[in-house]
């Protein structure tokens, strides 16, 4: 059965994310829930990622699994640049996530 629901695929550089939310909110841990509940007002959502590398977000991690985020580890590399290795992954994944997804024309 067709819908014309908005389908929303949500994809995070969560590492931008978390340390700006932290800056702004004056030490306070990002919350996902708003961000989830105002795009289940908008549409369906279908894809839930977050790319950082987890291992300096613990209790970050447990609060995006419990909203169904995907998580997608970026490593760190000793010495190398990874300025814009999420930013790039994210681009990789969305690009072939997209070719996949089934799209219906609008009237």
């Amino acid at each position: 059965m067709e819908t014309d629901e908005e389908r929303i695929a949500l994809f995070l550089d969560y590492e931008n994310l978390a340390i700006g939310a932290r800056e702004a909110l004056g030490g306070l841990s990002f919350d996902l829930k708003p961000v989830l509940d105002a795009l289940a007002e908008r549409g369906r959502v279908i894809a839930r990622k977050a790319y950082a590398d987890w291992s300096a977000f613990d209790e970050d991690r447990r609060m995006l699994t419990r909203g169904h985020v995907e998580l997608i580890e970026i490593p760190q590399r000793m010495g190398a640049s990874r300025k814009n290795a999420a930013d790039i992954k994210m681009a990789v994944t969305h690009s072939r996530w997209r070719s996949n997804v089934p799209t219906s024309p609008r009237s």
